[in-house]
């Protein structure tokens, strides 16, 4: 009889600790993901926009690896078919430049990843890209990312991503919040996960137009204002001349 109990308590003993070990190595030693709460948007020296998110790895002890990333928008309220009446939901991959990601160092080892939605026309199903009509990208080209949230109503912008830790090889899935239109913001990340405005933004001004845009117009419209300058002063020389040789 003791003999059994002794058995029983320690298979009881065996089940029990091999549950908080697989609890341990699979709740709490894991990948720990941080997504950046806005996304950055930023123009080129040629004029094409690039929106940027942030990832880092708030472990203080382990790194990730083996680490995949992709990016989905959901809309609602999209008109799909042309004699049915009503609206439907929408989810449609956004391309974004790095797909995989290698290693991500212990504590501070952070990546900023691209949103590659000019390629996005190319991608998208035939379904998809009539359903949004992406071809008004073009005319777009300065808000592609904001006339895609503007397609729907309740537009949100998800990141998934999935990733290893270094140590256990625990797997863990994370998934972001959703990303709406008002977290675009146009301006750098810091050392930090925020995102710096620029002193003049360079995102869709209050008129509609673009700020970069507006930049390029106000200067030129100086410009104009001293050409106008000059040919009033050339003029006044001229009549002063004219007035003394008479």
């Amino acid at each position: 009889m003791r003999d059994l109990v002794t058995s029983a308590v320690g298979l009881l003993g065996g089940i029990l600790l091999s549950i908080a070990f697989w609890y341990v190595t699979m709740h709490r030693i894991v990948p720990k993901v941080e997504f950046s709460r806005h996304i950055s948007k930023r123009y080129a020296v040629n004029g094409t926009v690039a929106y940027e998110f942030r990832i880092r790895n708030r472990s203080r002890t382990r790194g990730i690896v083996d680490l995949q990333v992709s990016a989905r928008l959901k809309v609602n309220s999209i008109p799909m078919w042309r004699y049915s009446p009503g609206t439907e939901p929408l989810s449609v991959p956004i391309p974004i430049e790095v797909k995989k990601i290698g290693y991500m160092d212990r504590r501070d080892g952070f990546r900023v990843i691209r949103i590659d939605v000019n390629s996005l026309p190319e991608s998208a199903s035939i379904h998809h890209a009539r359903a949004l009509q992406m071809h008004r990208l073009v005319d777009e080209s300065n808000n592609p990312l904001e006339y895609l949230f503007k397609t729907g109503t309740e537009a949100l912008l998800t990141i998934d991503l999935l990733a290893y830790d270094e140590w256990t090889g625990a797997r863990k899935f994370f998934r972001s919040s959703g990303y709406t239109i008002d977290d675009i913001v146009s301006g750098k990340f810091n050392e930090k996960m925020e995102v710096t405005p620029f002193a003049i933004p360079e995102g869709p001004d209050r008129f509609g137009g673009s700020d970069h845009k507006t930049v390029e117009n106000r200067a030129r419209g100086q410009e104009g204002d001293r050409t106008v300058v000059r040919m009033l002063l050339i003029l006044v020389i001229w009549l002063v001349s004219t007035r003394r040789k008479t």
